[in-house]
């Protein structure tokens, strides 16, 4: 009987052991695809490039989790897994007949809930990849973000406020998407997530190369590495050697606002073209220093610009020419790592006046 005793505390004391030997993971990487219309092979592609850079300490450290549809009315949420040194999808959920219900901010703070799960990390990060057109509202018949269909597109408020409505202040959002490093966008979303990193241009299809950044993208965050191997993968692309990127460091916006709102009480109008990013007619989204450089006479506050915009974006990258449909190649002459949308006269940019970002920097024009 004493020697059984003895075998049992034994067997608890080895299981105590290893359960205490077992990090925790203290980081949540929440991938969000949305129903994109023509773009889920590569997000398909994206996810077997991200896992390829895996190890099996990386997700006793970080969860990954991933929501993926595969139609309009079919997606799924899983968790990926080392299994004998090989990643596999642990399925949290399937959803059949789900029409769109992301677009909601319930029916994403739902989906965010379920990518936190029943104990929390202590941090949050996600990547957004689909279509985008930054901050213009789906009623404009365009979309932040989302498919070619109206009902699939999704506000940026609407992320916003389902984040908020999750408790979730994001380490980062990634956006694999067109146009989002935009002032507009990074400004709304300034009190729900750390860091924004994206492109002011257009992606090529292949999105980011998560082959590449994996590494760079869990635990800690390194943030100049990204933009570096992003930078080095489409600089050396033989067939697409196009891409811009940029770091923005949410918490340095509103001190921004403030100096654009000083700068725009005195402004003249741009004499000289600015750097533009798209192949819109007429052009939407505009390079933002290259554009306060144009309308700011004061030499003194455009330098105080130029200094936060520096705190602003730590890090960003870009290849001598981008890719837009509609425009071809656009050479980069100067480049700030954001964009505007202030000097556009595009029909679709009739709800600019709306945005937080013109609000908060046009107090004094007002009045």
């Amino acid at each position: 009987m004493k020697r059984l005793i003895i075998i049992l505390f034994t067997a608890i004391a080895i299981l105590t052991g290893c359960s205490q030997q077992k990090k925790e993971a203290q980081n949540t990487l929440f991938f969000f695809y949305p129903w994109s219309t023509n773009l889920t092979h590569y997000f398909e592609n994206n996810i077997i490039n991200f896992e390829y850079a895996l190890t099996a300490n990386d997700l006793e450290q970080n969860r990954v989790v991933v929501f993926i549809s595969q139609s309009k009315a079919e997606a799924c949420m899983y968790e990926i897994k080392m299994h004998r040194g090989k990643c596999q999808h642990d399925t949290i959920a399937k959803f059949k007949d789900y029409n769109y219900e992301y677009t909601t901010i319930d029916g994403l703070s739902k989906l965010l809930n379920m990518a936190k799960g029943e104990m929390p990390t202590p941090q949050f990060a996600t990547v957004i990849g689909c279509h985008g057109d930054a901050w213009i509202p789906a009623r404009d018949m365009k979309r932040s973000f989302g498919g070619a269909d109206v009902e699939s597109r999704i506000d940026i408020s609407t992320l916003r406020d389902a984040l908020k409505k999750s408790n979730i202040t994001a380490e980062y959002i990634l956006f694999d998407n067109c146009y989002m490093s935009s002032v507009e966008v990074a400004y709304e979303l300034r009190n729900v997530c750390k860091y924004l990193i994206a492109s002011p241009a257009e992606i090529m299809a292949a999105g980011m190369p998560f082959h590449k950044i994996a590494q760079d993208l869990l635990g800690t965050p390194n943030y100049e590495a990204i933009c570096t191997d992003f930078y080095n993968y489409y600089a050396n692309s033989p067939s697409a050697p196009y891409g811009t990127i940029a770091v923005t460091k949410c918490s340095e916006l509103e001190k921004l606002a403030e100096i654009v709102e000083r700068i725009n009480a005195t402004a003249t109008e741009a004499t000289r073209d600015v750097q533009y990013y798209d192949g819109y007619t007429p052009h939407i989204f505009y390079d933002l220093g290259d554009y306060i450089d144009a309308i700011c006479k004061d030499e003194m506050l455009l330098s105080e610009f130029q200094a936060q915009m520096t705190k602003c974006v730590p890090y960003k990258a870009h290849t001598s020419q981008v890719y837009a449909y509609g425009s071809g190649v656009i050479n980069i002459n100067t480049y700030s790592g954001i964009s505007t949308s202030a000097l556009s006269k595009n029909n679709k940019c009739i709800s600019y006046t709306e945005t937080e970002w013109y609000k908060d920097t046009n107090k004094k024009v007002s009045d």
